[in-house]
């Protein structure tokens, strides 16, 4: 079953605490350990923990106050007992309980900066603590019975679900007869006595008491915690969710690091990928003015599948140029004629209607000329000049062959 470590603080400082293994039941599942804070979180390990705390520390009253939502109860209560208290409310933490058939909401005050000073007790030592409690809840709850202990010259006594107090032994003889009076019809029908040592005798008339001497406090109050029936002072300002954000501006480093890192290397990443796009961009680009030098009459260029298409344009061109008067039988007798001028350029070819068309770059007019007269020598070939002129340096030309008969 889930265990978790109970930390009792013995006195004000925190620099000497008792703990114990308890199992969700609330039963032992280990011996009562001692030394300070940090051998406390040793022992807790992953294993979450709650501290008890003096109850000196801490003021257990009741508000009379209307029915409100908790939030509106938290700013109400403050003023509600601001005449009970000897400190400024607004140096005060105030945890809220649960209301008493009376309608009385428990309260649980303790200075600020006592929460402040267990926390970064709790802190250093790295001690997770999940919830801090009263000790005196931690004493046996029986509802026709009040719960005194007696430690050293020291008491506890709860007196309700979420009531009771403490103080020094040598006052109880007055304080427990007047607690009894002022209980009037809710006073108890028994008194549950715990003491370290031979208990007392008490003077309290009929009522009964049942006595346990020579017990060690510490496993009595961690069997006996139960969340539901105590305050917890890690609440508003303290709580867990707090102690989160504790923990953040510990870790805030790295993830701003890690944050940094993630945007960096997602932004090199779109960065590349716009670059790629722009790339692929300017290929289909050139394909599709290849595509179009290539076939002037092809239609578009299927941009999903060019392969495909130019393939069949050039399987196209193959039928075309099974005769004699194909493409490929005037390339092959124009061409080494035409590479013989270095000077030429050729600027575009179009084949059409069983011809090619030409058009040239040469160094003159004459160039053009003597072209031609070449291309009229060779055997099986016919040639027309269909425009030459002449543009600044050079001349410009349209030539178009044809398989002569």
């Amino acid at each position: 079953m889930p265990q978790r470590l109970v930390v009792r603080l013995e006195g004000e400082s925190t620099d000497h605490v008792r703990w114990v293994l308890v199992d969700a039941g609330g039963r032992l599942a280990g011996p009562v350990g001692a030394g300070s804070l940090a051998e406390a979180a040793a022992a807790a390990g992953d294993r979450p923990a709650v501290a008890l705390v003096p109850t000196h520390a801490v003021s257990l009253l009741s508000a009379r106050i209307p029915p409100l939502s908790r939030q509106r109860a938290a700013q109400a209560v403050p003023f509600a007992l601001e005449d009970q208290l000897a400190e400024d409310v607004d140096e005060l933490h105030f945890s809220l309980g649960q209301r008493d058939d009376q309608g009385r909401l428990a309260v649980a005050v303790v200075a600020d900066r006592q929460m402040q000073a267990w926390l970064e007790a709790f802190a250093v030592a790295g001690l997770a603590v999940e919830q801090i409690y009263p000790e005196l809840f931690g004493l046996p709850y029986q509802p026709d019975a009040w719960t005194l202990l007696i430690e050293g010259d020291g008491f506890l006594l709860r007196t309700g679900p979420q009531s009771g107090f403490g103080g020094d032994v040598d006052n109880l003889p007055v304080l427990l007869p007047a607690a009894l009076e002022d209980a009037g019809e809710d006073k108890p029908l028994r008194l549950l006595v715990y003491s370290t040592a031979a208990a007392p005798e008490l003077d309290l008339a009929s009522l009964p008491v049942e006595r346990h001497e020579h017990i060690d406090p510490l496993p009595l109050l961690a069997q006996h915690l139960r969340d539901r029936q105590a305050i917890g002072l890690r609440t508003g300002p303290y709580s867990r969710r707090r102690g989160w954000a504790a923990q953040w501006r510990r870790w805030r480093v790295a993830a701003a690091l890690l944050a940094a890192w993630v945007l960096t290397d997602t932004g090199t990443a779109l960065l590349q990928q716009r670059q790629l796009s722009r790339e692929l961009g300017a290929v289909q680009t050139a394909m599709a003015q290849t595509y179009r030098q290539a076939f002037p009459n092809g239609g578009q260029l299927n941009l999903y599948n060019p392969r495909q298409q130019m393939e069949s344009r050039l399987a196209a061109l193959r039928r075309g140029a099974g005769s004699d008067s194909g493409l490929l039988n005037l390339l092959q007798t124009a061409g080494p004629l035409l590479a013989a001028d270095p000077d030429l350029q050729i600027i575009a070819m179009t084949y059409r209607n069983n011809g090619l068309d030409l058009d040239i770059s040469a160094r003159n007019l004459q160039s053009i000329d003597q072209l031609k007269q070449r291309l009229d020598a060779a055997a099986g070939l016919g040639v027309e000049v269909l425009s030459a002129r002449a543009e600044g340096e050079r001349a410009q030309g349209r030539l178009r062959l044809e398989v002569s008969s």
